[in-house]
């Protein structure tokens, strides 16, 4: 799977505090106790981070939602990568389910003014 440069330092920052918490666990996200986080939990810690740095509140469905998205609208990736990403065994589940526009209406209502044109 690509990993961002910013989100390759992430998983060495997780990576490391688990280690130095003497954790081994094929779970990345885990509790005080080494116990693996189950999704609320990882929402609650998004809605926290989101809350300190002011932007809106997305759990982590959504993110993977809004990337895989965002994936197909720029048109750079096969699809055969994007089904590959998203862990889908064929693309019709991938476009079914995680394609919508992540573009404002006011630009969308540009597009069809331009197309109707």
């Amino acid at each position: 799977m690509y990993l961002s440069e910013r989100a390759k330092k992430y998983l060495d920052m997780i990576l490391h505090h688990n280690e130095c918490n003497g954790f081994n666990s094929k779970y990345l996200l885990l509790d005080k106790s080494g116990e693996r986080l189950h999704e609320y939990s990882v929402n609650n810690v998004l809605r926290r981070l989101n809350k300190q740095i002011d932007t809106i509140q997305k759990g982590n469905h959504s993110i993977r939602k809004n990337l895989i998205s965002r994936m197909m609208e720029l048109g750079q990736l096969a699809n055969e990568e994007i089904r590959m990403f998203a862990g889908h065994e064929d693309f019709s589940k991938t476009a079914k389910f995680y394609n919508y526009s992540t573009v404002s209406w006011d630009k969308r209502t540009d597009a069809f003014e331009r197309a109707l044109g």
